[in-house]
């Protein structure tokens, strides 16, 4: 036997005792890195430690895989079809493509017959216009709101309070976080309104677009150029093909609320 290996090896341990008995651990969680569900009903990829998974199965994307029709539910997870025990937060109507995320719509409307604005001022900030191709590159709900709840308040501008304050009864944890929809988020549904609809009709929601004008009217957190109006969605097959319209603020056509969500 080697003694001269052995009391190398001794003394090696006796300076270094951690470098012995070291193990490698992870550095980060499965949720850190991307994973999200206990289970996948099809295929998935599982996370090396913990019990996470990363589902890619057609019945259950991750949210930066959501398409426009599809369902999104109250556990950021999104899919082409209903999925049992899950509860649907709303529609994806648009998405932001690689960069990931979009926004989904409410399944139902609300606030019939509210006013865009009481008072005739436009609002500083908003992207203005009178014609409804110069504003269909406008996707800022969010921002947009904030700017008009910032800039009035409730009695002033109540449809851009309604769309904030809406809260879904499965998901009371998210009020605050809606918003009133983009002119460019309305031409989105306009394009894409059988299919959104039918997803709407999945989960017993309010179809986009009522037998005549009068019913499907909901407005737009963008700006219209003069403060007599505001935009608003008008059924696209029986108006125009950018799905929008300058309503009176204060009218006679009010419109619904139809808030928006960003995931």
């Amino acid at each position: 036997m080697n003694t001269t290996k052995l009391l190398s090896a001794a003394f090696l341990g006796a300076l270094f005792p951690l470098a012995v008995a070291a193990e490698c651990l992870p550095t980060q969680d499965c949720k850190a890195l991307g994973y999200t569900d206990a289970a996948c009903p099809e295929q998935g990829v599982k996370c090396p430690f913990g019990n996470e998974w990363f589902c890619v199965g057609d019945k259950n994307k991750s949210n930066l895989e959501c398409q426009i029709g599809w369902i999104y539910y109250t556990d950021n997870t999104c899919s082409n079809d209903v999925i049992s025990g899950k509860k649907p937060l709303g529609i994806v109507v648009y998405t932001y493509g690689a960069a990931g995320g979009g926004q989904i719509i409410a399944a139902n409307k609300t606030n019939k017959g509210i006013a865009w604005s009481t008072e005739q001022t436009n609002v500083p900030g908003l992207t203005t216009s009178s014609t409804a191709q110069h504003i269909i590159n406008d996707r800022e709900s969010c921002l947009n709101t904030k700017i008009i709840t910032s800039y009035g308040d409730q009695s002033k501008y109540p449809a851009a309070w309604a769309a904030k304050e809406y809260t879904p009864g499965d998901a009371p944890e998210t009020k605050g976080k809606w918003c009133l929809p983009a002119a460019g988020v309305l031409h989105s549904i306009a394009n894409n309104l059988t299919t959104i609809n039918n997803a709407v009709n999945k989960i017993g929601g309010d179809a986009i677009g009522g037998d005549n004008l009068s019913q499907e009217r909901f407005w737009s957190s963008t700006g219209h150029l003069s403060s007599r109006y505001g935009w608003a969605f008008i059924n696209p097959s029986g108006y125009d093909v950018t799905g929008l319209g300058g309503l009176e603020r204060s009218g006679t056509y009010s419109a619904y609320v139809r808030p928006v969500f960003e995931y």
